[in-house]
């Protein structure tokens, strides 16, 4: 893992373990809700990463996933893994 993006309140809490188990400070960032998410991983991602988003139903995840899989924002350009397999 090259960074992690921890949402919410509970959030902390991983984050914190996250650095426990050795990320440093800056791979552990944090956002208080997903739209605050979404920000923070348009800034960071670039063409070609892999992102997962990992969370229970009822923190809407899907948000995030809806919001980054827009081709063409922020200059990432959505990815077809299965194109001529």
């Amino acid at each position: 893992v090259d960074g992690l993006n921890a949402v919410g309140a509970k959030g902390h809490w991983i984050g914190d373990e996250a650095r426990a188990a050795g990320l440093s400070k800056e791979q552990v960032l944090f956002a208080e809700g997903n739209a605050p998410a979404i920000e923070v991983l348009r800034q960071v991602m670039r063409a070609g990463d892999m992102i997962l988003i990992k969370g229970s139903r009822g923190t809407k995840m899907e948000e995030i996933v809806a919001a980054l899989a827009r081709p063409g924002e922020n200059g990432v350009q959505e990815a077809d893994p299965w194109h001529g397999r």
